[in-house]
């Protein structure tokens, strides 16, 4: 679903579904597009496993919200939204992000309900207080952790395949790659200047590189090998 529209026979009207998806009606079918908030989550993710992480400004982006409980799905849809763009809760009713993101997050919401309040706001922090709350909110011991082991488990898996071919490329190649795009897709997308020295999360890409390398000429003659059977 990638490029572009996709057409389906389906009864799903323009607003989408939960604003990830936008849609147009051509007779009986609609066409969904991506919505432009999930173009941006993918081109961040590809950023980072190039290496390239955003600029700090030295401000978090914050949403302050404040809304009635008889306004509750919009406000559930908020905070669902907001942490699928990478935002984090700061406190009760304030979200953070690194980056401005609230283009995008209001993309994926719906009109604000009338008695609702919701602002958007920097908050500024000494540099050591930033990193400490980035490290708290993004779980950043965590997530070394795991970027450590599937790391070493796709090296190991890499290393074994230069040296054995199989005829369970497909496999072997998801095996290795599949939890390094997994983990990446979990990855905050923090600024440098926020990070801990040595973070694992940079040697994602270059994993990711290796495995293409080793495993790209197997699958490419899986598929001829196959091909030349039928």
């Amino acid at each position: 679903m990638g490029g572009g529209p996709q057409a389906f026979p389906s009864p799903v009207g323009t607003a989408g579904v939960g604003g990830l998806l936008s849609s147009e009606r051509a007779g009986r079918t609609a066409r969904y597009r991506l919505a432009p908030a999930v173009y941006a989550a993918q081109a961040r993710m590809e950023r980072q496993l190039r290496g390239q992480r955003p600029a700090w400004s030295g401000s978090f982006h914050g949403v302050l919200y404040e809304v009635p409980e008889r306004s509750r799905p919009y406000r559930d849809r908020l905070r669902r939204s907001a942490q699928l763009l990478g935002y984090a809760v700061l406190r009760p009713g304030l979200l953070i992000a690194t980056t401005d993101r609230s283009d995008e997050l209001r993309s994926l919401l719906a009109d604000q309900p009338t008695g609702s309040q919701v602002l958007w706001v920097q908050v500024t922090l000494e540099a050591d207080d930033s990193r400490r709350v980035a490290a708290d909110l993004w779980d950043l011991d965590r997530l070394a952790t795991r970027y450590r082991a599937v790391v070493a488990d796709a090296r190991a898996r890499i290393d074994r395949a230069r040296f054995a071919q199989s005829d369970h490329s497909f496999a072997a190649f998801a095996a290795a790659a599949l939890p390094l795009f997994e983990t990446a897709a979990a990855d905050p997308d923090l600024p440098a200047a926020l990070l801990p020295s040595n973070w694992p999360g940079n040697d994602v890409g270059a994993a990711i590189g290796a495995a293409l390398e080793v495993f790209g000429p197997m699958v490419g003659q899986y598929v001829t090998d196959l091909a030349g059977r039928q």
